[in-house]
Formats: structure tokens, C-alpha cells, sequence
């Protein structure tokens, strides 16, 4: 993927980076199981959390970063409602 399209390649790693973020492994699951939280609702709002606190910067390179939470939080969300999606990025149009 790397020699085919680096653009995409880097984008897949910012998302891996957050899938395995543990602050946002152990939240939603806290979330669900100590606050009775539904799943979704989890999800939704730990990412949104993250999502406030990176767009209030005005580092455009964290505001980017802020775009890769939003899209991670879209491919999850549509992971829980059994959605099919075209692709790892299909996310965002690249």
C-alpha cells in the first residue's frame, strides 16, 4: 500500500494510531459498563470529547488530527449499526 499510494497509506496509520489509542479502549468501555451507556452513545460521545479539544486549537496539524478522530468515530459508528462500508477509507473522499 506504502508504494501504491502514500497518501492513503499514511491516513490508514493515523487511523490504526487512534483504533489503538487505550484511553479511548478503556473510556467506551467504562462508559457502557459503569454508566450504562449504549454503545453507540459511547462511542459518539468519547470521540466527540476528543473531537472539542483538538478543534479548539489552531495548529493545523492537530486540526487534521481532528479530521482523523471524526472519521475513526464514522467508521466505528457505522461498525455498530452493521453497515457495510466500501473500504478503510471510505471515510473521507480521497
Amino acid at each position: 500500500m506504502n508504494k501504491h499510494d502514500p497518501k492513503r497509506a499514511e491516513i490508514f496509520l493515523a487511523h490504526q494510531e487512534i483504533i489503538d489509542d487505550i484511553v479511548i479502549n478503556e473510556e467506551i468501555p467504562s462508559k457502557i459498563l459503569n454508566e450504562l451507556w449504549s454503545g453507540d452513545w459511547a462511542i459518539y460521545h468519547v470521540y466527540e470529547t476528543v473531537l472539542v479539544m483538538l478543534q479548539q486549537t489552531a495548529d493545523p496539524l492537530i486540526a487534521e488530527r481532528a479530521a482523523d478522530f471524526d472519521d475513526v468515530r464514522a467508521l466505528l459508528l457505522r461498525l455498530w449499526y452493521g453497515e457495510k462500508t466500501k473500504g478503510f477509507l471510505s471515510c473521507r473522499n480521497l
